[in-house]
């Protein structure tokens, strides 16, 4: 069956005692993976050290909780590059009912979804950490997922960041396009192919994007419960050119930051679509779905690590 290399696959696994085929009890199950992406380079432990950001909280009986805390970055005493992250769901009770993390800092932020592993930047990019030799500060929000509305959960999570004094040759940056969270959004009762897009119209590349242009490098795309496919397009001169990345079997519970084979060049003037087309047939009872950040709600956006040759060139939009 040939396999799709854009799109999320679901494997299907069993593991035995021995040797003979018989049947496998609980030792079976369903995994997704993106089988044919680019592999990431491992955190060199010689080269690197971590930060640990830990946070432990009592959550409400809500079925859905934001929470931010503000971390202050160890005194480091020079220029530094972050190189990669990994959110910390060492408890049962962080895996189930966490549903994102997001660092945010002045610079630029890193996130972490349902079924994401850690994210490895690769080895000649970085971003930068600790520029002016000044701490920095970061905020840490947190999308607690409490469908059950269970009272007295306690558990902790938090999130790993690792750091090098080997500065790399490229600094790297967030840029963040979708469609704005907000109740403008709005999906029809049991629609099957309902589109939803967000746009970064030729005049704001033209405005905002250095002469050369940006290089993306990785992509984290990101829907709710209705996603079903996304992808990523890119105009230039009224031309569409390939897509930048796209997924036509999407898995909630499988979001993880997807390493280009290819790094794509966005150039001043170029025109960006994030397109997601959605599903609420599945909802019982039916009813029409909101834009707003319950995980029951919707969403379509989608961030970019970009990397630069130079530090202004780096930005957001959202």
């Amino acid at each position: 069956v040939p396999i799709n290399a854009n799109d999320t696959a679901k494997v299907i696994w069993a593991i035995g005692a021995t040797d003979d085929i018989t049947y496998h009890n609980t030792e079976r199950g369903i995994v997704s993976l993106m089988l044919l992406d680019k592999t990431a380079c491992d955190w060199n432990a010689t080269e690197s050290e971590s930060w640990h950001i830990n946070v432990k909280t009592k959550l409400p009986a809500n079925d859905s909780t934001y929470w931010c805390t503000a971390h202050k970055s160890p005194p480091y005493t020079e220029k530094r590059h972050i190189i990669g992250f990994r959110a910390k769901l060492e408890s049962a009770e962080s895996r189930k009912y966490t549903h994102h993390l997001i660092l945010h800092h002045c610079i630029a932020h890193s996130a972490d979804a349902v079924g994401a592993g850690p994210l490895y930047l690769p080895e000649n990019i970085g971003v930068p950490l600790n520029e002016f030799v000044l701490p920095e500060y970061f905020l840490l929000e947190i999308h607690y997922d409490n469908p059950d509305k269970l009272p007295d959960l306690n558990y902790e999570t938090g999130v790993e960041i690792r750091t090098t004094t080997n500065l790399r040759e490229h600094e790297a940056g967030i840029l963040t396009l979708g469609h704005d969270t907000h109740f403008s959004l709005m999906m029809s009762p049991s629609a099957s192919e309902y589109i939803i897009s967000g746009h970064c119209s030729s005049i704001c590349t033209q405005e905002y994007l250095p002469n050369d242009g940006i290089n993306v490098f990785t992509v984290f795309l990101h829907s709710h419960l209705a996603g079903r496919k996304m992808k990523l397009r890119q105009f230039r001169d009224g031309v569409e050119l390939p897509w930048v990345s796209n997924d036509n079997n999407y898995d909630f519970n499988y979001q993880q930051n997807r390493l280009l084979t290819e790094y794509r060049q966005i150039l001043k003037g170029d025109h960006l679509t994030y397109e997601c087309t959605d599903d609420s047939t599945y909802r019982s009872p039916t009813g029409a779905i909101l834009g707003v950040v319950l995980v029951t709600s919707e969403l379509c956006s989608q961030n970019w690590e970009l990397n630069a040759l130079r530090r202004k060139t780096i930005f957001g939009i959202l």
